[in-house]
């Protein structure tokens, strides 16, 4: 691999690593604050890249913009009501994944025969350089960047954000000081939620999607825990640019098949490790 091709993928991992921080901050706040290890993170993600491919080219732009924000508003109503109307209701994590398993499985039976792939788009060139980047590409990377930067406005400097926080700490304490936990939690897990859906219609302009491949967006999201932990959002932001560029380089190097195989050895392994700090948000959320 040459120094040029390097650089290229380079850009290209940076350029989806703010999508991924989305994924992994999802993943990382339902299960800090409502101590639920969400299995259908890829689903989230998928229903988001249909959400954008379904509508897209067949309403004007300023339709499709509100018809993608009103998208994200009934997945947030719609989560929200999951946990407190069934998850909120059962007594252990292990209720909570089988339940989980049970709405995977019934994903499974559905069958959406869909698969997205990113349309083709003339690249610019970086300057004098050999090195390209497209149109979609830098729109994905600044609106990705633009998402993550209100969501870490409102968790660090608003209200809500501070109650967040102290509910994924200890929901015990919280609740001692008057705190509507469930309410908190149900909030969580839909903001979570909600991350995924918007880091799916994002990267479904630049990636993938189909049924095959739900599982491996999950997997992505539980490789950045493993690589990052769940101590600190920006822990799980560093977490998801290595996990960016990690796969790109893979998968220039071996292929889409190994790539994954590799990323998936990687991430049991630092799970197995990381798996005691990782239980106490767990114990934590009870």
């Amino acid at each position: 691999m040459d120094s040029s091709t390097f650089i290229q993928l380079t850009i290209h991992g940076l350029i989806i690593s703010a999508a991924y921080a989305l994924l992994g901050i999802g993943f990382a706040l339902i299960w800090r604050v409502s101590g639920i290890v969400n299995l259908l993170h890829g689903e989230v993600m998928f229903a988001g890249a249909v959400l954008a491919s379904g509508i897209h080219g067949q309403i004007a732009p300023i339709g499709y913009v509100i018809s993608l924000i009103a998208g994200v508003s009934v997945a947030f109503l719609l989560s929200f009501l999951i946990y407190r109307m069934v998850l909120s209701q059962l007594d252990n994590p292990i209720q909570e994944i089988l339940f989980l398993l049970l709405l995977k499985a019934l994903f499974a039976l559905i069958g959406f025969e869909v698969i997205l792939a990113p349309a083709i788009n003339p690249a610019w060139r970086i300057g004098q350089t050999p090195l390209t980047i497209s149109q979609p590409q830098l729109a994905i990377s600044l609106i990705a960047v633009l998402a993550l930067g209100v969501f870490l406005v409102v968790y660090y400097r608003f209200q809500i954000g501070r109650i967040l926080r102290a509910v994924a700490e200890h929901s015990l304490a919280a609740r001692f000081l008057g705190i509507d936990v469930n309410r908190i939690k149900g909030i969580g897990f839909a903001i979570g939620v909600t991350l995924a859906l918007v880091a799916g219609i994002l990267l479904s302009q630049l990636a993938y999607f189909g049924p095959g491949n739900v599982t491996a967006w999950t997997l992505k999201a539980f490789a950045i825990i493993a690589l990052a932990g769940l101590r600190s959002i920006g822990s799980v932001i560093g977490g998801a640019v290595s996990v960016a560029l990690l796969e790109t380089y893979l998968v220039a190097s071996m292929g889409t098949g190994s790539a994954q195989v590799i990323l998936l050895l990687l991430t049991g392994v630092l799970l197995l490790v990381r798996l005691p700090s990782l239980s106490l948000y767990l114990e934590k959320a009870v």
